[in-house]
């Protein structure tokens, strides 16, 4: 008989933070880059909008999240971090909040220039002035971000399985019903696929199981363990 407690130790090993592992490889260079260039597109944003949530501008805050990038979580200083201490989520979080205190304590002067990794400013900006400027403290803002970034990625991948099954119209049809984001009844989307309404009913059920699915691995890749797992599934759904 299976034990129950081997089973949760291996769906929720002790580290989940699996970018910063790759990240910490020491047998192939190249993987640890590509983790660490993975890590910066990935978590930019809600580190872009916790600074710019401070009053700081476009250009200052885009450098300080390039430097934060460069010199907070270089490749030597991500091989001592222990995933198994806590969320991912906080580490950033707190990891920029001394950053940008030092910074700004020590009225630094960041080089402009030479950035390491491509960051949509334009983007960004928008994204700030509808969604997170209104946000009563920075740390809101973060956690805001840091949620629809994870939204965001599941549903990508969420796509790319019906893209993989040559199932991009389907996708693009039953996207905005699990979402909730369109007038459409099933009885449009049926008639638009030339189907059943039962049968887009069945799909949109299995696609909103399958996305719950993604979006819990995504969540268990910032944490470590069921505790912790659970309690960001949690805050993740109050952030909505």
């Amino acid at each position: 008989m299976n034990d129950p407690q081997q089973h949760r130790q291996q769906v929720f090993p002790r580290t989940q933070w699996s970018l910063v592992l790759r990240a910490q490889a020491t047998e192939s260079e190249s993987v640890a880059q590509e983790a660490m260039s993975e890590l910066c597109q990935r978590y930019w944003q809600p580190l872009y909008v916790f600074v710019r949530s401070h009053g700081h501008s476009p250009a200052d805050c885009e450098d300080y999240v390039q430097a934060f990038f460069e010199r907070v979580l270089r490749l030597d200083s991500l091989k001592s971090i222990d995933p198994a201490k806590g969320r991912l989520r906080s580490f950033l979080l707190q990891s920029m909040r001394h950053f940008l205190s030092s910074t700004i304590r020590k009225a630094e002067t960041l080089k402009r220039g030479g950035k390491c990794f491509h960051m949509d400013i334009d983007q960004a900006e928008a994204e700030f002035h509808a969604d997170f400027r209104d946000l009563d403290s920075p740390d809101k803002a973060f956690d805001r971000r840091w949620a629809i970034q994870l939204v965001n990625q599941t549903m990508g991948k969420l796509q790319s399985e019906f893209d993989a099954k040559s199932e991009t119209q389907m996708f693009q049809q039953l996207e905005p019903l699990l979402a909730g984001t369109t007038d459409q009844s099933y009885a449009d989307v049926a008639k638009a696929l030339d189907t059943t309404e039962g049968a887009i009913k069945l799909r949109v059920f299995r696609m909103r199981k399958r996305y719950r699915k993604l979006l819990h691995e995504e969540i268990s890749q910032t944490v470590a363990g069921r505790q912790a797992w659970e309690a960001e599934v949690a805050a993740l759904r109050d952030l909505f």
